[in-house]
């Protein structure tokens, strides 16, 4: 794919809020996807008991919402030597889930997620045994979206790296071997501070008709904000998107106020970018999206809930 020159980037930025980017990921209906996570590990009996609750997903639509981001992250707990579920026995509760999406009709992304394993560990963890599992399991429902990693590094060098690559390709050849009809959402970058198109263009076995790059709507802590914007305005120029995670103002350093937004939705709705929220493993009440979100929204008129929203 062609990169966006540098003086295109700069009339993109001039033009929001009314840009609209070259593609997003839309589910089966044709709408842009925005949704929340829920988070299923053996040490978070709360948060299973809260995603295993139907109740919960029709909450979610009533909110407006019409995505849930299921986070596997049992293979962090491992990683810090602390009690986790096998691949195996997280699978029923994950099951559930998935009822509780197909029941709801909504849109479910499958997230196996561990924070800079490789950059950590230069290892994969639990990854490839459990795409084995799961893979095949949902091949067959459109509501179901697979994320097969998590800010798995942090660095270009890695990405680009000739082992990495090998086992991201074997795990991503078996994904879509096992669940050909199955739209797979890759990498999930940690934030923008990463030139994305020295990355994606190593990457020369990705069939880009049936997978997504995931972003994360994140700064580098000492990273320049405009240089960032830019990476993103270029990666959205070529490749379909979704950003898997963006936290609400104030919380980290990493939040920043990308393209003069204070609420990152708001960027993203400018610039057309399906998108899912980001909340801490152990919170469930959904206050940002009341007491901050959807306040804003109704203020700025990004009301996604409206017809004109799609």
């Amino acid at each position: 794919m062609k990169t966006c020159p540098i003086f295109t980037c700069l009339l993109i930025l001039m033009a929001l809020p009314s840009l609209q980017s070259a593609e997003t990921l839309r589910d089966q209906h044709g709408n842009r996807m925005r949704g929340t996570p829920m988070t299923l590990g053996k040490p978070l009996r709360e948060s299973v008991a809260h995603a295993t609750d139907i109740e919960n997903w029709k909450n979610l639509t009533a909110l407006g919402l019409n995505t849930v981001r299921v986070c596997w992250v049992d293979p962090w707990y491992r990683r810090h030597n602390e009690d986790y579920w096998s691949v195996q026995e997280v699978l029923p509760y994950l099951d559930a889930c998935v009822e509780n999406a197909t029941a709801t009709g909504i849109n479910l992304i499958v997230n196996y997620h561990n924070v800079g394993e490789y950059e950590h560990e230069k290892g994969y963890g639990q990854m490839e045994e459990f795409w084995l599992a799961v893979a095949s399991r949902y091949k067959d429902n459109p509501l179901v979206y697979y994320e097969i990693n998590n800010e798995q590094a942090w660095y270009v060098e890695d990405y680009t790296d000739p082992a990495f690559m090998e086992t991201m390709e074997r795990v991503y050849t078996q994904v879509r071997q096992d669940a050909p009809e199955r739209h797979i959402i890759f990498f999930s970058f940690h934030s923008l501070s990463l030139d994305y198109t020295a990355i994606l263009e190593a990457y020369t076995w990705i069939d880009w008709d049936i997978t997504t790059v995931g972003f994360h709507l994140y700064g580098w802590e000492k990273g320049d904000r405009k240089e960032e914007e830019a990476h993103l305005l270029e990666l959205i120029q070529n490749y379909r998107t979704i950003c898997t995670e963006w936290d609400y103002p104030e919380r980290y350093d990493y939040i920043k106020e990308f393209f003069d937004h204070r609420v990152n939705a708001q960027a993203l709705e400018a610039l057309g970018i399906s998108w899912t929220d980001w909340s801490d493993w152990h919170d469930n009440s959904r206050d940002f999206i009341q007491n901050i979100l959807i306040p804003d929204a109704e203020e700025r008129g990004y009301q996604w809930w409206s017809e004109n929203g799609k």
